[in-house]
């Protein structure tokens, strides 16, 4: 499992891997202000990204203006993302508040 932050977010962003074929991450976007969030599985990180800052997506992220990338964390199988996400929902990651 590898965890990235914001701050090195978009160093790693254009790094091959980050967004192979098929690479499980959790990943974590923000309003500009950052008073709302939304937490969300892919496995192409790069271009479900690319969906949310465009406005693609229907839904939550385009009704709240969502676009900002400020975490994620990358996975060997789509299961144990899927079952970090869930847990990072309540706003803990690593047992440290989001």
């Amino acid at each position: 499992m590898t965890v990235f932050c914001l701050e090195r977010a978009f160093e790693f962003a254009f790094v091959p891997s980050v967004d192979s074929d098929w690479q499980p991450c959790v990943h974590m976007l923000a309003r500009a202000s950052h008073s709302t969030l939304y937490t969300g599985v892919t496995s192409r990180l790069l271009g479900r990204i690319y969906q949310h800052r465009e406005g693609l997506v229907r839904g939550f992220t385009k009704r709240y203006g969502i676009k900002r990338l400020v975490w994620f964390e990358m996975h060997e199988t789509m299961e144990s993302a899927i079952i970090r996400e869930s847990g990072s929902s309540d706003g803990v990651v690593h047992g440290n508040t989001i």
